[in-house]
Parts: C-alpha cells; sequence; structure tokens
C-alpha cells in the first residue's frame, strides 16, 4: 500500500494510492513524504513539489503619441517562460521585451500571454496613435453673390481643442467658435 504523508514521522496521512494529486493553492514548496507497506520497510520518500504562478504583468513607452510612433514594451511577469504579444495590428513577438512600429492611427489593445509549461496569464494595455493634425484657414472671402469665396470654412483634422475668432481689419471681433463644424 502506497502512502503519502505531510511529515517525515509519518503521523499525517493525506493520501493512499498512486498517483497522488494534492491540493495546493499557494505557489511555493511542498514537501510530501511516501512510504510503501509491506515487503522491505524503511523511512518514507521525500518528494518536493514546487508551484509557481504565473502573473502577467507589463508596461508600454509611450502610451500615445502621432504616427508612425515607435513603441517599446517592458515585461515584468513572474513564474513564466514563455511570451506571446498580440499588438492588435495584425503583428505578433515573442521576445520578451519587444519593440513595435505602429502606423496606423487608432486605439489598439495589447496582449501579452505569459505561460509556463501548464499555467498563462494574460495583461492587457491600450495603446493610442493620433495623426499629424493638420488645419486650412483660408485668409480672405468674400459673401457678396459673385459663387466665388462665398463662405468661410475651416478644414482640420485631428485637432484636439479648437477656437477662431475673427476680427475685421478695424479689430473689431465679428465672429468667434469653438466649434469647428460652426466655422
Amino acid at each position: 500500500i502506497i502512502t503519502w504523508y505531510s511529515d517525515a514521522g509519518e503521523t499525517n496521512v493525506i493520501g493512499t494510492g498512486s498517483p497522488f494529486i494534492p491540493t495546493i493553492n499557494n505557489p511555493g514548496d511542498f514537501t510530501f513524504y511516501v512510504n510503501v507497506k509491506g515487503g522491505c520497510q524503511g523511512p518514507p520518500d521525500s518528494v518536493l513539489l514546487t508551484v509557481v504562478q504565473v502573473n502577467a504583468q507589463a508596461s508600454v513607452n509611450p502610451l500615445s503619441g502621432l504616427s508612425p510612433l515607435e513603441v517599446n514594451f517592458t515585461n515584468t511577469s513572474t513564474g513564466a517562460t514563455d511570451y506571446f504579444w498580440n499588438f492588435g495590428n495584425e503583428n505578433s513577438s515573442t521576445e520578451i521585451n519587444p519593440e513595435e512600429t505602429f502606423t496606423d492611427t487608432g486605439t489598439y489593445t495589447i496582449i501579452l500571454t505569459a505561460s509556463d509549461s501548464f499555467c498563462s496569464d494574460t495583461a492587457i494595455l491600450y495603446l493610442t496613435v493620433s495623426g499629424e493634425s493638420s488645419i486650412y484657414i483660408p485668409n480672405t472671402f468674400s459673401p457678396n453673390g459673385d459663387n466665388r469665396n462665398e463662405s468661410f470654412q475651416v478644414i482640420a483634422s485631428t485637432l484636439h481643442e479648437f477656437n477662431l475668432s475673427v476680427f475685421n481689419r478695424w479689430g473689431e471681433l465679428v465672429f468667434s467658435a469653438t466649434d469647428i463644424m460652426k466655422s
């Protein structure tokens, strides 16, 4: 009969038979003792079991910026031996601390999967890539009914804030707006 013990003195039986599957809820080193009753008797053999918990953690630098944006990823995972990065742009890497250049604007969900032979964990990061801001402001317009330069319209892309003030030639404010659609 195979008997498993939690102590070398064989006073606390924790299981019998083979295989023995202990219930372990925390990472750490665990020593179990086993003895086969019948036949030759001797001291129990010890079995050391090391349980490592995989914990995926990472950071991204920078978190946002203008395209093309070169990004450095730092892996601070513990307990893992293998890493898989999904950059959210159809590219991936198995490097520990990869670099990636993002050329398209948008918000990317980056997923790091850290694993060992048995367990895995994921970390999720978010990255925002913006395009360069551009703006066209006409310097003249003549709303006089001749169908040329009849309206004043500001054309812009990727602006974070918009404030417009139009003055006449005497320095008097004739129009202001904070909404580009109303310019």
